[in-house]
């Protein structure tokens, strides 16, 4: 439940947070920890999303953008408290055994693979004998924290609320978080949004609503969070796999990058620079069920040269999401702004 009270030009927000999929969330030994800085980035990268179009320049986002979340030079105006987390924190060492698995070839093998691993890629190192290990420990489904947020100017309030309310219902935290792990559910989904958003035609060098953005969702709800993100999973890499021939990552490239397999060629820029997915893979729980969900946040591609090629990319995931998903778009839309796409 959430409660506001106003002193001093000062705003309290307390709120329940459930862990709804494993949590890669670490301290410096990659372990399991609570932090409150992960919450407050995430918060600011929401805020970035839903209202950072509306600033005519960079330098004008990042001024606002530092006046609420803070920088080397300015204090924040939003402190963050956790409490009430317990210590239900688990490595399982086979991994998610109850993920879906899929038949994949490699080298000329057919192979069987867990496609709960396939989307924790890098968390866990593979053993003979043993299959997959994981390394480090994670927040298990079901973990409960209560947050307190004081926001410190009423100018600012309702672009936080909002940000705070969309980081956590469709965003996600820790590492693999766009891979659906780390989803969270939370009492302020029964709080609407202040509907000051408002959808940009063209796309921003970051993620921004646009006439681009897409939601997609399964068509039906699951029994467990393990059935939703599996077949959210199975979804987007077949959209990705089926870009390009095997061996091959140019297509590939547009999606994510670092791309690194063992023993294959992959072209420098590819395999050296960061880019991070315009999908953000999810689940949301409703009562006691789960659904699973695929929010496509499309950018402008920073090497300009390519940016036709990264749409027909982004167009080809896309149709195939539409394919074997509920596209949602206008009804979310709806929800966070007020107005259709």
């Amino acid at each position: 439940m959430i409660d506001v009270s106003r002193y001093t030009d000062t705003t309290e927000l307390v709120f329940d947070v459930e862990f709804i999929t494993p949590t890669f969330l670490g301290g410096a030994d990659g372990n399991a920890e609570i932090r409150t800085a992960p919450f407050k980035n995430g918060i600011r990268y929401w805020w970035r999303v839903l209202y950072g179009a509306k600033y005519f320049s960079v330098g004008e986002l990042k001024e606002t953008e530092d006046n609420i979340f803070g920088s080397t030079e300015k204090k924040s105006m939003i402190d963050i408290f956790i409490y009430g987390m317990d210590r239900n924190v688990c490595v399982d060492k086979k991994g998610f055994p109850n993920g879906k698995k899929l038949e994949v070839s490699h080298q000329g093998k057919t192979m069987r693979i867990n496609i709960l691993d396939y989307l924790a890629y890098g968390k866990y190192k593979y053993e003979k004998g043993q299959g997959n290990i994981y390394i480090n420990t994670y927040i298990v489904p079901g973990t409960k924290i209560k947050m307190r947020c004081l926001i410190k100017n009423s100018i600012y309030i309702d672009e936080v609320k909002d940000s705070i309310k969309m980081f956590i219902l469709y965003g996600g935290i820790g590492a693999r978080s766009r891979n659906g792990f780390g989803s969270m559910n939370s009492d302020l989904s029964r709080v609407s949004f202040s509907r000051r958003v408002y959808i940009v035609e063209n796309v921003k060098q970051f993620p921004v609503i646009s006439s681009k953005t897409y939601f997609f969702r399964t068509n039906k709800v699951y029994e467990k969070w393990e059935d939703a993100l599996s077949e959210i999973g199975e979804i987007y890499k077949i959209a990705r796999t089926s870009l390009e021939s095997p061996h091959r990552y140019e297509n590939r490239g547009f999606v994510a990058r670092p791309i690194e397999v063992k023993n294959e060629r992959i072209p420098d820029n590819i395999r050296k620079e960061r880019m991070p997915k315009s999908f953000h893979l999810g689940v949301r729980k409703y009562e006691d069920k789960f659904l699973g969900y695929i929010f496509c946040l499309p950018v402008e591609f920073y090497e300009k040269e390519n940016q036709r090629e990264y749409e027909q990319v982004y167009q080809k995931m896309m149709d195939l999401f539409s394919s074997r998903l509920k596209d949602d778009t206008v009804p979310f839309i709806r929800q966070i702004t007020g107005a259709a796409k």
